[in-house]
């Protein structure tokens, strides 16, 4: 695998399989591929209607969902920089994120509500990027208890990806971090091993092992 971008087929393949699940500890819901991919394509026209394009930033701080991981994949689709922060950060604190990374759009949780509600995409077209692109900026606490930008290109996630590990088709994962911390680097293969994703909508590293577990076979 060369880019993030070679990962775009497997979710438009993996179709009606159950793809991503969220629950806040009452109601659970599930979306499938061929959902994930819809709304991949919806967000790649929203980012068009709103000007952004290929090296733009896009700031993100919202619950883990299904339309948090669409715009997470629409950017690597886009050659667009994914900045996602933590969504235990405070206000003022994004305010500075922002503006050190120079985002130039930011989706928060009712920005992902509107993403929600448009018409899924049924195809969509990604623009080229190469292995020295930069896919995100992770912000994380350092020593001094600041957040510190951290680049990660296509290169260095495509080198660490967890393929051969796992057959595909054959695991049901639970990553209680997966979309908004640290640990949510495990997700993206997940989707070339066809797994199924659960995640509650915020991550508590008190309730959490900080990595993904396997619940199961599908």
């Amino acid at each position: 695998m060369q880019t993030l971008q070679d990962l775009l087929p497997e979710i438009q393949r993996l179709d009606q399989r159950e793809a991503i699940g969220w629950t806040n500890g009452f109601r659970t819901v599930v979306s499938t591929y061929v959902d994930l991919h819809g709304t991949i394509g919806t967000v790649i026209n929203y980012f068009a209607e709103n000007g952004i394009g290929k090296g733009d930033r896009v700031l993100i701080w919202a619950e883990n969902r299904m339309e948090w991981a669409a715009v997470f994949w629409a950017c690597v689709a886009s050659g667009v920089v994914a900045v996602p922060v933590d969504l235990r950060f405070s206000e003022e604190l994004v305010r500075r994120i922002q503006s050190e990374s120079n985002s130039k759009l930011t989706i928060d949780g009712a920005e992902l509500d509107r993403i929600a509600k448009l018409p899924r995409a049924s195809t969509f077209s990604w623009t080229p990027v190469d292995r020295e692109d930069i896919v995100e900026i992770v912000y994380t606490s350092g020593t001094t208890g600041e957040p510190k930008g951290v680049t990660h290109r296509h290169r260095s996630i495509s080198t660490s990806n967890g393929r051969g590990h796992f057959s595909r088709f054959e695991l049901s994962i639970c990553c209680p971090s997966v979309i908004c911390s640290a640990r949510r680097s495990e997700s993206i293969f997940l989707f070339y091993w066809g797994a199924r994703l659960y995640s509650r909508p915020r991550y508590r590293p008190e309730k959490s092992s900080g990595s993904c577990e396997i619940i199961g076979s599908v």
